[in-house]
């Protein structure tokens, strides 16, 4: 008897120490928090219209960062320069215009906010660590999701929001310390709500366009690890990054809340071919529908008016 306490003794202090020597934030193989994805595609002319007039959450957010002065109607791409461009030389006032709405409706993101950007030279790396964690990524993804193409009714936490997506979209495509990616990367959906409507989205030889933030790895099995339980619907998308593109993922985990998962970040609209069918697979006991994808080739071709303001610096 006295053998088999000592034994459940030894068992528990091990189990202990094993829990203790993970770091606070360690994600599991189940992934425990809630940065789970979403299956929202739209088509390439709803890129072009959102390229040409931008869409509502993030026009807020450009009204709010330029205080009025810039509005993306002649380019939302110039105008998210234009943001970054704001950001690098007033990075306190970009700062505090973020947290005013943040603190409103996020306040855990706020208070992450001012703890990591506390030095303003560390904005960027603050907003993208602000996406890895479990405080506004969900929240403000479903908004992109809920836009009507270009448009949607703002809420109020909507508008709290508003210039934090835009100061974290136009970090992603400007921020130099944020390299793209060129290999493969995997992207789960999990529990698919109607897997079969949401497969006819992929057809093959078409294109899809994320209207959300979306997030991938180069580790296969981190992103099965999103996959539901108990069911087939879902869908891990098989991404080639090889293209030249103004849309390719970033490396965010050196500033990721989770680092062990490899997370590479799409922007907001990357636009993908479909290059297969949906091939049923099982892996590591869960069942999932594989998809390959292709990120979409296309540059990012500077206007003439973007390159008068970046040579004359204004």
């Amino acid at each position: 008897m006295k053998f088999k306490i000592d034994c459940l003794c030894l068992f528990t202090l091990l189990l202990a120490e094993m829990v203790l020597s993970f770091p606070a934030n360690y994600s599991s193989i189940r992934h425990k928090h809630g940065r789970q994805k979403r299956a929202v595609v739209e088509n390439s002319q709803c890129k072009k219209d959102i390229e040409m007039k931008g869409m509502t959450l993030f026009n807020y957010g450009i009204d709010q960062l330029t205080m009025g002065a810039e509005k993306p109607n002649a380019g939302f791409l110039e105008s998210l320069k234009t943001v970054y461009d704001i950001l690098q030389t007033d990075r306190n006032a970009t700062k505090w215009i973020i947290a005013e709405g943040l603190q409103r409706s996020f306040k855990q993101s706020h208070r992450s906010l001012l703890k990591n950007a506390k030095n303003a030279n560390m904005l960027e790396s603050a907003l993208v660590r602000m996406y890895t964690e479990d405080h506004i990524y969900r929240e403000m993804n479903s908004a992109l999701a809920q836009h009507d193409c270009t448009d949607k009714k703002l809420t109020q936490a909507d508008k709290d929001k508003a210039a934090y997506a835009t100061a974290l979209l136009a970090t992603l495509l400007y921020w130099q310390n944020l390299p793209g990616y060129s290999k493969v990367t995997y992207r789960m959906i999990g529990g698919v709500p109607n897997i079969k409507e949401a497969l006819k989205k992929y057809k093959l030889r078409s294109s899809v366009v994320f209207p959300a933030f979306s997030s991938s790895s180069n580790n296969l099995d981190a992103s099965i690890a999103f996959a539901k339980e108990g069911t087939d619907a879902n869908i891990l998308l098989v991404i080639d990054n090889s293209q030249p593109s103004f849309w390719k993922p970033k490396d965010i985990a050196a500033f990721s809340f989770y680092p062990d998962e490899s997370e590479f970040l799409y922007p907001s609209l990357a636009e993908f071919r479909v290059i297969s069918k949906p091939l049923k697979k099982q892996s590591n006991g869960e069942q999932y529908y594989e998809i390959q994808l292709q990120l979409d080739g296309k540059k990012f071709k500077e206007t003439l008016l973007q390159k008068f303001r970046r040579v004359c610096k204004f």
